[in-house]
């Protein structure tokens, strides 16, 4: 029962952070006041987790070729094909 509610409540906070990442990605798109409290709350939550991410391809060769932010891209497909699928399982080990 306590397996079930943890993956369950961990799966809502992942789900709720990727949103925040695909709002952050959109409002890149748009003209935006960055006072608004409501951006800058979701540019708060989100750049701890895109600003790793923005370091190691700022290194690389592909940041600079096409001048595209990729770190969104590359923090969605961690947080789903690696922290996800880890977490889960260490839960079922623990419980």
């Amino acid at each position: 029962m306590i397996q079930q509610t943890l993956i369950l409540t961990f799966n809502i906070f992942l789900n709720i952070l990727n949103i925040l990442i695909f709002i952050r990605v959109f409002l890149s798109y748009i003209r935006i006041d960055y006072y608004n409290p409501i951006i800058r709350l979701v540019y708060e939550l989100t750049e701890p987790i895109l600003s790793p991410f923005r370091r190691l391809l700022m290194n690389s060769s592909i940041s600079k070729a096409f001048f595209v932010d990729f770190s969104p891209m590359i923090a969605l497909l961690f947080i789903d094909c690696i922290v996800r699928p880890l977490i889960i399982n260490l839960i079922y080990i623990i419980f």
